[in-house]
């Protein structure tokens, strides 16, 4: 029997499969299938194809309800995706319907279905010019989203509909599904997965075109927007004393760092920054859908924190985000959005009690996409994911003599055009930190490890074991400004946490012989 547990990730179903806009694998059928060849091949032989998601809609339709959200939530995506193969608009409706009653977010309604909606609407019409149908349903769909929280996922979908091509799912399914086939069968989640890229593909070869066109006249529309993001804050509790918010230091092993201190300032905290004496604590506070983000401060004084709230040296950028100090706390480097420009890094110098005026770092950065997720090495080469045409990738910028950078981007191993960014460098440039959509089977982005290999390179990245990976998205790796401890970020469908773990555990990765 198939057991082996398998999801595809976020980015690599956003088209079609996901439209519930959440890091959920597939829902599990409750037996195994017979297939009459690889599922690889599955997906170009629909008669057999179409039988299996019968199958698959039998028994999920057999299953007794759920007691909670998530697991409800894979079963009707699931069973959406089936109406969707089988042509039943009807069905394929009511299942979205019932995938939306799972959602708190309202982003998150307003994403469900959001390119395979107006797919089925589109096929569905009266016989005339389907593209024309689809782009305009599409259309309508992606005006009625809250742009500011779903911009990131979006160009992240534009970045897949770019990259893709009639034999992307067949390979996907060839490195995920194909060696998941146990004399001749496969369990229900592989079977649930393959339905989900059978979605894609259909949505590739039919829609490609349609998609970026929409996507791209949406980005244009909104290139000015100047509403800054203002989610809301909490106050502290519980109340807490000492520096750190009163948290001790890590172990080995990851933990949530203060959850219910940053849970009752926002469940959707995605990074946290303290200065080298753990008096002043700033956090990145986003949303369910990757979009918006704002850095609220807190500062340690008379035995007591203050209230967070948005720091003034910050108000002129539309989104701020992902916070760090340097090792002396006199510099703050984060990421921001100014209106009518993509988002850059940033630094602010402290003077006195206040921040100067923000300044661009490592210098101008070339190309229409956005930055994240800034790194400094002792010597100033900076690391930097930059999402070119919705595909993050990892940058290297090396100071040169007339006080510019050379800017480049880092080759294979690191970069695999799989959604890789958020670099974490260890200050004498030792090893890089990173997450990447590569590892299919593990269900989200995942965080890795690469070891300088002494010549200006990088080795083959060490994926993190499951104390820090999960079939959630996991990113934002960051050093406390004393190089000791090391945040991240683990994003699920119900919020964000912050975890934490003794910095030390990246050195024990590396491969015996490197040293």
């Amino acid at each position: 029997m198939c057991r082996a547990r398998h999801a595809v990730p976020l980015f690599a179903l956003l088209l079609a499969a996901s439209p519930a806009l959440a890091a959920d694998p597939p829902a599990p059928a409750p037996r195994t299938y017979a297939v009459p060849c690889a599922p690889s091949a599955l997906l170009r032989r629909h008669a057999e194809l179409l039988a299996l998601a019968a199958a698959v809609r039998g028994d999920l339709a057999a299953m007794p309800a759920a007691d909670d959200a998530a697991t409800t939530r894979r079963r009707w995506t699931t069973l959406f995706q089936v109406a969707v193969l089988e042509r039943d608009t009807a069905a394929a409706h009511a299942a979205l319907e019932r995938v939306r009653e799972t959602q708190d977010a309202p982003a998150q309604k307003a994403m469900a279905g959001l390119f395979t909606e107006p797919l089925v609407d589109a096929r569905a019409a009266a016989p005339g010019d389907f593209h024309a149908a689809y782009r305009e349903r599409l259309r309508r769909r992606l005006a009625s989203v809250p742009y500011a929280d779903v911009e990131f996922v979006l160009q992240a979908v534009g970045g897949q509909m770019r990259s893709a091509s009639p034999d992307t799912a067949l390979g996907t399914a060839r490195a995920v599904l194909d060696p998941l086939l146990e004399n001749g069968r496969i369990g229900g989640d592989a079977a649930a997965t393959l339905i989900a890229l059978a979605v894609n593909d259909e949505l590739v070869r039919d829609a490609r075109a349609d998609v970026l066109a929409c996507l791209d006249a949406t980005f244009a529309a909104h290139r000015n927007d100047a509403e800054v993001f203002a989610p809301p804050i909490g106050v502290v509790r519980p109340h807490v004393r000492g520096a750190w918010l009163g948290q001790k230091p890590p172990g080995r092993t990851p933990v949530r760092f203060a959850p219910a201190v940053l849970d009752s300032v926002n469940r959707w905290c995605n990074g946290i920054a303290f200065s080298p004496d753990g008096h002043e604590c700033l956090l990145s506070v986003g949303g369910p859908t990757y979009g918006g983000s704002l850095i609220v401060r807190a500062t340690y004084d008379a035995g007591a924190w203050s209230a967070f709230a948005p720091m003034p040296a910050l108000a002129e950028f539309v989104t701020t985000l992902e916070p760090h100090y340097s090792a002396d706390g006199a510099t703050l480097w984060f990421t921001g959005r100014e209106k009518g420009a993509f988002r850059r890094l940033y630094a602010v110098k402290r003077t006195g009690s206040a921040w100067s005026a923000p300044v661009p770092e490592p210098g101008p950065i070339e190309g229409d996409g956005d930055a994240y997720r800034g790194c400094c090495t002792r010597d100033g080469t900076w690391y930097f994911g930059l999402q070119l045409d919705g595909m993050m990738q990892i940058r290297r910028a090396t100071p040169v003599r007339d006080g510019g950078y050379r800017i480049e981007l880092l080759g294979a191993p690191v970069n695999q055009r799989t959604f890789d960014g958020d670099p974490c460098v260890a200050p004498d440039g030792r090893w890089l930190v990173f997450n990447s959509a590569r590892n299919a089977s593990t269900g989200g982005a995942d965080l890795f490890v690469s070891f300088a290999d002494g010549h200006g390179g990088w080795g083959t990245p060490i994926r993190f074991g499951p104390a820090f990976n999960t079939a959630d998205d996991e990113f934002g790796a960051m050093l406390s400004p004393d190089g000791r401890h090391l945040f991240f970020t683990r994003h699920t469908a119900s919020g964000s946490g912050v975890l934490v773990v003794d910095a030390a555990v990246v050195d024990e990765m590396r491969p015996s012989g490197r040293r």
